[in-house]
């Protein structure tokens, strides 16, 4: 019987996150190039990582929600989880049996107000661009 122990289990999820990390950072290249334009290649990948961490925080483990949940570091600040509203609605979504399902709820529970406020006291560790995303 094969026995995997836990520290070989980090080894491989380490593994896993910093393939994620990459495939992560050609998703961002490709589909946000204006918000990552201003940032280091070493900026953009440190911040990736920093959020993929996050996510799994909040119990996200799809590549497509964690996925959503590291651009939403580019367009509304590498903190934006710490805004209130948004802080609120992450919390339940990590409380749900299914929070990847949840995390795509996310919209729904908040406003653009709340994104904006993210966006402006994220300060000069907001990705700069022109537009406002809803």
């Amino acid at each position: 019987m094969l026995i995997i122990r836990t520290d070989q289990m980090k080894v491989f999820d380490e593994q896993r996150d910093v393939r994620l990390a990459d495939l992560l950072h050609a998703h961002l290249e490709q589909r946000y190039p204006d918000w990552i334009a201003p940032l280091s290649e070493e900026e953009i990948r440190d911040r990736v990582r920093r959020a993929i961490r996050v996510a799994r925080q909040y119990g996200l483990d799809n590549v497509r929600t964690i996925g959503e949940f590291v651009a939403r570091t580019f367009t509304a600040g590498p903190l934006f989880f710490k805004q209130p509203n948004i802080a609120a609605a992450l919390a339940s979504v990590s409380s749900d049996p299914d929070p990847d399902t949840r995390f795509a709820l996310l919209d729904l529970m908040l406003t653009a107000r709340d994104w904006n406020e993210a966006r402006q006291s994220a300060g000069p560790f907001a990705a700069p661009h022109k537009e406002e995303l809803p």
